[in-house]
């Protein structure tokens, strides 16, 4: 039987994006995959690409721009409806590599615990030349501690399963510029998480994106999120909280020479 995954891609204004993680999708025996992409009300209107045989794509059309977390939750919403077993994400520009989608759902089938899994991830500028690279920790119990400091999972890096969202419920718009964050912490109270330790996915760094754009927004979300799973006898969520507000004060130029020195 078949596994049938679902990418979730959602877009605003990058055709040109999306092409290039489209073109990153590659079919492989045994799995069915359906690209589902949401234009979150683009002014010039996404274009639907066609797919290689094996993968389909479905385009959700957004009436007018909503935001992140609208589009994500209007690609779940049809996602469940249609029972596929697995969700992929992937952000426009972002690339799949090394056969992420085959090793993530190989890893998941192998690993019946585990709800959620990320990879590593390599984040590249305009010539394709490696910035810094995202290798978080492995087990579960490592991750859950890490996550204290911050979010452990790449966003577009991550598949989880359809029958565990279902339990942990979509995104939340209560949470600006860090609704991955949040949703994480669902999962890794709830479930068993992991990392496959392998580099999966090219990411563009400093593209211009929402954590670049709304810094400050972002990292005082963060200390929300961070003070609800506050706990006292944790010396992680002492350090956690203090890093962030480390942040608030240090230039993001500043931060992004340490991370190329890693």
């Amino acid at each position: 039987m078949n596994v049938r995954i679902a990418v979730l891609i959602p877009v605003y204004q990058n055709q040109a994006g999306l092409e290039r993680s489209l073109k990153s999708i590659q079919p492989h025996a045994g799995i069915d995959i359906q690209v589902v992409v949401v234009d979150d009300g683009s002014k010039d209107a996404i274009v639907e690409k066609s797919m290689p045989d094996g993968i389909s794509i479905k385009l959700i059309r957004l009436s007018e721009n909503q935001g992140i977390v609208s589009a994500l939750n209007a690609g779940l919403k049809y996602i469940v409806s249609q029972e596929f077993d697995l969700i992929a994400r992937l952000d426009a520009g972002d690339v799949n590599i090394n056969e992420r989608l085959k090793k993530q759902s190989d890893f998941l089938y192998c690993n019946q615990n585990v709800a959620l899994v990320g990879s590593f991830v390599d984040f590249v500028d305009a010539n394709e030349s490696v910035v810094f690279s995202q290798q978080p920790p492995q087990l579960h119990a490592e991750l859950s501690n890490a996550m204290y400091s911050n979010n452990c999972f790449c966003h577009p890096a991550v598949m989880f399963r359809t029958t565990a969202l279902n339990n942990v419920g979509f995104y939340s718009d209560q949470y600006p510029r860090a609704e991955d964050y949040e949703i994480f912490w669902r999962f890794l109270n709830m479930y068993e998480t992991a990392t496959i330790p392998e580099v999966l996915l090219l990411s563009e760094a400093g593209s211009g994106g929402i954590s670049r754009q709304n810094r400050k927004e972002q990292l005082m979300t963060r200390l929300k999120i961070q003070s609800e799973h506050f706990k006292f006898n944790k010396i992680a969520s002492w350090i956690g909280m203090v890093k962030t507000m480390a942040l608030l004060f240090l230039p993001l130029a500043f931060i992004e020479t340490i991370k190329g020195l890693k």
